[in-house]
């Protein structure tokens, strides 16, 4: 037990430094987004960039809301109790699997969910393109095949049964605010409405595991902050 938890360790510490490395990264992108706006505006108002050239481009596969700041400003998430994953899993009744990994082959064509082993899908053939970070609306969410690439490059991706009540999609977007491998809110995490069938409310999935749920108690929400922390970046393809 001693071992494995050294091992838990090491690799959280890796993976935090990378999520450090990544946001100073992202940082000087900023800065350099910000040097450039000048010319940017500038070549607008010159009728160098033209508006409508682009329009319909990728719309299917972006998030359309992926700022939360507002819609879960006012969600109170219960205080964490537990600090081992198993421990809130096993208070909650969720279940937790991991399931062995069927590869990853790009395919552009779609994929029968009864060739995955789990429900939701957590490894397996997949479309090129991944889907991007964020929050998906009901209705929006973008086909399995593009959210399991996601998957490969150390995504979580939070999903809810469809005709989930508003109040506990908001309790789960909230939950993906929180800071996680030092990262700020909402690194590295997407949240849509399940569109795999799977048999539970509420699941949290990552590259060959996956934590299902029945219900949205203090508990579960301990189980999915746990699972987050454990899984972020724990993947064969790390990608920023």
């Amino acid at each position: 037990m001693a071992n494995r938890q050294e091992q838990k360790a090491q690799r959280k510490a890796a993976r935090e430094q990378a999520a450090r490395e990544e946001a100073a990264r992202a940082k000087r992108a900023r800065l350099l987004q910000f040097g450039v706006g000048g010319l940017l505006v500038a070549a607008i108002l010159a009728g160098l960039i033209l508006l409508g050239t682009t329009s319909g481009e990728g719309g299917g596969d972006e998030p359309i809301a992926a700022d939360d700041s507002e819609a879960v400003a006012d969600v109170q998430l219960p205080p964490q109790r537990f600090e081992e994953l198993e421990a809130a899993v096993e208070a909650s009744g969720c279940v937790l699997e991991e399931a062995e990994d069927q590869g990853g082959q790009h395919l552009t064509e779609s994929v029968p969910l009864d060739y995955y082993n789990t429900n939701p899908p957590s490894s397996g053939n997949h479309n090129p393109v991944p889907a991007q970070d964020g929050v998906y609306p009901a209705g929006s969410a973008p086909e399995h095949e593009a959210w399991i690439h996601s998957l490969e490059h150390g995504r979580i991706v939070f999903q809810y049964r469809p005709g989930t009540e508003q109040e506990q999609i908001d309790t789960l977007r909230a939950l993906t605010q929180e800071t996680v491998l030092g990262a700020p809110g909402g690194y590295h995490t997407l949240v849509m409405e399940n569109n795999t069938e799977m048999p539970y409310a509420f699941a949290a999935v990552n590259w060959t595991r996956f934590l299902g749920c029945e219900e949205m108690s203090p508990a579960s929400i301990d189980a999915m902050r746990l699972f987050r922390e454990e899984y972020t970046d724990d993947a064969p393809e790390r990608v920023p």
